[in-house]
């Protein structure tokens, strides 16, 4: 089988077990101060995840290095950005995860 393009339609985000925009836009959560700039580069990495033949695999690090240069992150920012995005990553294949099982 053949997975779906990625061009963001609604049969690529049911591939992914991804919400609808609609309900994605539903659901509310707090996010602290300092995480603010780590959520707005793991939003921009959104299409730059390693797909397998289960799904999700992580995200394509190179590609976070780029959107962090392509934001003008300072290299000593950096390390600790993208151990905040790896937590942010790991929370969304748990949620992945758990969808796909039930």
């Amino acid at each position: 089988m053949q997975p779906p393009g990625k061009d963001g339609t609604e049969e690529d985000r049911e591939w992914l077990n991804l919400p609808s925009a609609t309900e994605a836009e539903e659901e509310d959560f707090y996010l602290l101060p300092e995480n603010h700039k780590a959520w707005e580069l793991f939003c921009a990495c959104s299409t730059q995840w390693r797909v397998g033949m289960a799904g999700p695999t992580g995200l394509d690090y190179p590609a976070v290095e780029s959107v962090m240069r392509m934001f003008y992150v300072k290299q000593k920012h950096q390390k600790d950005l993208l151990w905040r995005i790896q937590h942010l990553e790991r929370g969304a294949l748990a949620a992945w995860s758990d969808k796909a099982n039930g």
